[in-house]
């Protein structure tokens, strides 16, 4: 390759981001003090969609991303959501919205219920290459692309 410049500018860009990744919306317990992540998508005309809860964390972890979150803002449209606290549960658990900046990867069960991962995935790593915008929206057969529209993204 003559100069090697297109080469340098493609290892310079971040990978694109795996199936496996999306940003945390919201959490339950508080930004300080996280119990468990809510995972979430934009849809392709900007609303924001839960599609899956995490596995309670390790106090290693809670600890980096009570680091790195922050709450949301008034517009956040996570406010006063409320999710199981394991499949099949009627106890329902409180979140507290955060700014959705950190993008999280992820593994677990890809079994799905009307666009949210059935079961809890669990945190594999934070990836701080990515920006919540790197996250593919959802096909209309995919993830979170059937999901009710509740949740609007701020204009």
């Amino acid at each position: 390759m003559p100069g090697g410049s297109a080469s340098a500018a493609a290892s310079a860009r971040p990978p694109p981001p795996p199936d496996s990744c999306r940003f945390i919306g919201a959490v339950t317990g508080t930004p300080a003090h996280p119990e468990t992540v809510l995972l979430g998508r934009r849809t392709p005309d900007g609303d924001l969609r839960l599609v899956a809860r995490g596995t309670p964390l390790a106090p290693p972890r809670r600890a980096l991303l009570a680091e790195r979150m922050s709450s949301a803002g008034p517009g956040h449209p996570w406010h006063g959501m409320r999710v199981s606290s394991h499949g099949g549960s009627h106890d329902r658990l409180d979140s507290t919205p955060v700014a959705p900046r950190l993008v999280a990867e992820f593994e677990g069960d890809t079994a799905v219920d009307r666009g949210r991962r059935r079961q809890p995935v669990r945190l594999h790593r934070l990836r701080t290459d990515l920006t919540p915008e790197d996250v593919p929206a959802p096909s209309v057969e995919g993830e979170a692309a059937r999901a009710p529209r509740t949740h609007r993204a701020p204009g």
